[in-house]
């Protein structure tokens, strides 16, 4: 899972800090939640740059 973030993150500076987060919870989850999890992030993408054109288009 770890290796599924975002570019964005690292873009930030904060690719290694979201890496060691992400891979804290999921060493919490039971198995079964680990599995899922896996799976669910596989699925999930986040569009961000999107959000943020939105919002500055909204401005002007």
């Amino acid at each position: 899972m770890a290796g599924r973030l975002p570019a964005a993150a690292a873009e930030l500076g904060l690719g290694a800090v979201a890496t060691a987060a992400q891979l804290k919870l999921t060493a919490a989850l039971p198995a079964e939640l680990r599995d899922r999890a896996d799976r669910t992030t596989g699925r999930f993408h986040l569009d961000a740059p999107a959000w943020s054109t939105a919002r500055t288009a909204r401005r002007t």
